[in-house]
């Protein structure tokens, strides 16, 4: 993001440098205008933001020349107590400390209207720069006749190069794909386990992330030609005119078909930005009030913009405005579900494959990424790239680290790898610590995933499984992890309770509902233990987080 906010000030004529927050953790550098992209992660920097904060929380620091400067935040607005914290605190203290704020810190919310606020802060930033900046008597480039009247461009590799350079992924090849949980079952989604090689010169660390740039389903593209009347075939030479952080990555021309099948997301909810794109294009007064009402309330805006295009008919657009309306095609994340140290060629995965009613009450939702792999056979490729996790994650497949594993459904998937890890450990002579992990699924006998492998591991002696069963739960009551957590608090405070056992704590699913919920099942196992009170009790918990012993790796359902 911050790459793609510096390409528009250098195509505006500016000198621009990105790096880290982590190399400016001495002093910021000497420019005219600095700019901070940053998010958090419950709460705390990034890991290559940690020494800069330090840095800029020290008491002793200062500007000796501040700054203009403008912060733009990343975050996520389900994670309420969390949301925009580092950002924000970065643009108080660099205020508290004399630098100026060229513009206002601007909040791109990744479950809202990301693009449209990166966009508007782009757009502000480069009108600010021009205004301090600028030169108003600048002539326009001089137009050199002797210029060659050609330029050849080489169009090599796959159809989907430009995109996999811009997203850094590279082909590999899938060597299983097997059923975990069938698609007839009566309790959820179907789910599937897959194990990727990596190509040469690739390698991961247990509880880093394999992110994958995938393709729209067939069936999906196919309708879509066939509602808008769209040739398949038609050969489409797509250029652009300005620069912009949405631009689709192709570079050559492609048929329609191909275009939507490999660079657009066909599915993904409408934004507020790109409603009131359509409700000016729309000259039906019933409509347009339809379309504003939802811009106003995008937490309703569920339909995508080709939906919108099909329920609102009066929308008078060009093909250019509709395809600017289309994000590009961008990444899914998934938690890598294997040891490094037992598997180091190979990458395992385990998905949910979202096949259900559309909420936009459209027809049937077929998510993007999970539909894609769940037809990919082996011997076939994917799209792909290593993600790492951060180091406070990654640490809990330390196998004498005493942790407390905590997850539900494919939230699982990560503590798979730091079983093996302990499990490698021990049949190496190594030390190692039993972990203690909570798991919850629906049913024993439908989606309890990995059941015998965490069975075996159980018998070896290197976890203690608590599996937690929603639809068959026990004495009644205990349906979910943090149920389980509450009811097995001596076990749970003889790990935690004593420092001088270091125990990490490490939860993995579900942030908006089963993350919160753990966190209180916690607390009210401090606060029975020690009498504190919630003010205290909250303090433990946040002492834990900044620390690295309460880790969370979620995700908004």
């Amino acid at each position: 993001m911050a790459k793609h906010v510096a390409d528009d000030a250098t195509a505006a004529g500016c000198l621009t440098t990105v790096g880290a927050l982590d190399t400016a953790s001495g002093g910021l550098p000497e420019a005219d205008v600095v700019l901070i992209v940053a998010s958090s992660y419950n709460g705390q920097p990034t890991d290559d933001a940690r020494d800069f904060l330090a840095w800029l929380n020290n008491p002793d620091t200062t500007l000796p020349h501040p700054p203009l400067y403008a912060v733009l935040g990343v975050g996520d607005h389900n994670w309420t107590d969390t949301y925009q914290a580092v950002p924000r605190h970065i643009d108080e203290r660099l205020a508290a400390l004399g630098a100026q704020p060229l513009l206002p810190r601007a909040e791109a919310d990744t479950s809202g209207d990301l693009t449209g606020v990166v966009e508007q802060f782009s757009t502000a930033l480069s009108a600010a720069l021009n205004q301090r900046f600028g030169d108003p008597d600048a002539a326009p480039p001089d137009q050199n006749t002797a210029q060659p009247l050609y330029t050849v461009r080489r169009v090599q590799g796959p159809l989907t190069a430009a995109i996999d350079a811009r997203f850094e992924v590279v082909a590999m090849t899938v060597l299983e794909n097997n059923e975990l949980v069938s698609v007839d079952n009566l309790l959820g989604q179907a789910k599937r386990h897959l194990r990727i090689a990596l190509p040469e010169g690739i390698s991961y660390q247990t509880g880093d992330h394999l992110t994958i740039l995938a393709d729209n389903p067939p069936e999906l593209v196919a309708a879509v030609l066939e509602r808008f009347e769209i040739d398949p075939d038609l050969r489409l030479s797509i250029n652009p005119r300005r620069s912009s952080g949405r631009l689709i990555a192709l570079d050559r021309e492609v048929s329609a078909r191909e275009l939507l099948t490999h660079f657009v997301e066909l599915r993904k909810p409408t934004t507020a930005s790109q409603l009131r794109t359509l409700a000016e294009a729309n000259p039906c007064p019933p409509e347009r009030r339809r379309i504003e009402e939802l811009a106003a309330n995008s937490e309703s805006a569920l339909l995508s913009p080709l939906e919108c295009l099909l329920e609102f008919p009066g929308c008078q657009l060009t093909a250019e405005q509709v395809l600017e309306l289309l994000d590009p095609m961008t990444p899914r994340h998934y938690s890598i579900a294997s040891s490094s140290r037992l598997f180091p060629d190979s990458a395992a995965i385990v998905v949910s494959v979202l096949d259900a009613p559309a909420r936009s009450g459209h027809g049937l939702y077929r998510g993007v990424a999970s539909n894609h792999l769940a037809a990919i056979r082996p011997g076939q490729q994917i799209r792909a790239r290593i993600d790492p996790a951060r180091q406070a994650f990654r640490a809990g497949a330390n196998p004498a680290k005493n942790v407390i594993l905590v997850s539900a459904g494919t939230g699982v998937a990560p503590f798979c790898g730091f079983l093996g890890d302990r499990y490698a450990a021990k049949h190496a002579g190594e030390p190692y610590a039993p972990a203690l992990c909570f798991f919850g699924v629906r049913h024993p006998d439908v989606d309890y995933i990995f059941r015998d492998q965490f069975e075996a591991a159980e018998a070896d002696r290197i976890v203690r499984m608590r599996p937690v069963f929603s639809r068959a739960p026990k004495d009644g009551v205990i349906r979910y992890v943090q149920d389980l957590i509450t009811a097995s608090a001596d076990e749970v405070w003889q790990l935690l309770g004593d420092p001088a056992n270091d125990t990490h704590v490490y939860v993995c699913g579900d942030g908006a509902h089963m993350a919160p919920a753990v966190r209180n099942a916690f607390l009210d196992i401090y606060r029975a233990r020690t009498g504190a009170g919630e003010n205290q009790a909250q303090g433990w918990l946040a002492d834990l987080v900044t620390s690295d012993h309460y880790v969370e790796d979620v995700w908004a359902q």
